[in-house]
């Protein structure tokens, strides 16, 4: 999404993430940040960078963070469903 919002976006990943899948999400235009820890960890600092530097837009929800995450999933379920009866690929 930030690519075409023509914005930076970073992506904290956990450090058993593969190369190829951190890849994908550079060869989009995003800063990967790999972090030495599980993926809630991973959650936690992204949580703690947004508080210092910016924006938090994830699809995981907690106690106060639940409105993004729902619109993103209600997003990407049409966009996965335009794409499947169109014959497309993209987006999904």
């Amino acid at each position: 999404m930030a690519k075409y919002l023509h914005i930076g976006a970073t992506i904290f990943v956990p450090d058993f993430m593969d190369k190829a899948t951190q890849q994908k999400i550079e060869s989009e235009g995003g800063r990967v940040i790999v972090v030495d820890g599980n993926y809630d960890y991973s959650i936690k600092c992204a949580q703690d960078e947004a508080k210092k530097n910016g924006i938090l837009i994830m699809d995981v929800s907690w106690e106060g963070y639940e409105e993004i995450p729902e619109v993103l999933s209600q997003r990407v379920g049409r966009i996965a469903i335009t794409n499947i009866g169109s014959g497309s690929s993209r987006g999904t």
